[in-house]
């Protein structure tokens, strides 16, 4: 169901989220490992570091990471959802739908698979959202 999260500041081994409807999170993390996983319209905004991160988002999710320093980050979108999200080693992108993945971090690696007319690209600061 819909939920409101805000986290100030969590610094932990890894982090897995859960949310569906019209649920609102909030993070400032400090991590190995964090999941997240969002279905229909849910938005969330993250902050912080971590080594590696996995987001999936089922629906019209939209994930806002850009603020989440990372080494590693894979991206699964089912559906219309966006993410912003920041990788300097490695971003793996699977998108079926119309998805898009706008990362930033110049990653060494991009790996992606695309069912439909998903989108993966580079942004820049200016980018509006």
């Amino acid at each position: 169901g819909d939920i409101s999260l805000d986290i100030d500041q969590l610094k932990e081994k890894e982090l897995s989220i859960y949310g569906s409807g019209h649920s609102v999170i909030e993070a400032l993390l400090d991590l190995d490992l964090f999941l997240i996983k969002m279905e229909g319209g849910m938005k969330g905004e993250i902050k912080g570091q971590a080594k590696e991160q996995s987001v999936f988002i089922s629906g019209s999710g939209t994930y806002n990471g850009e603020g989440l320093k990372t080494e590693e980050t894979t991206v699964n979108i089912q559906g219309s959802g966006t993410t912003y999200v920041n990788a300097t080693e490695k971003l793996t992108a699977l998108i079926a739908g119309h998805g898009h993945v706008y990362y930033s971090g110049n990653p060494k690696t991009i790996s992606k698979k695309i069912h439909g007319e998903g989108e993966v690209s580079a942004y820049g600061s200016s980018q509006s959202r």
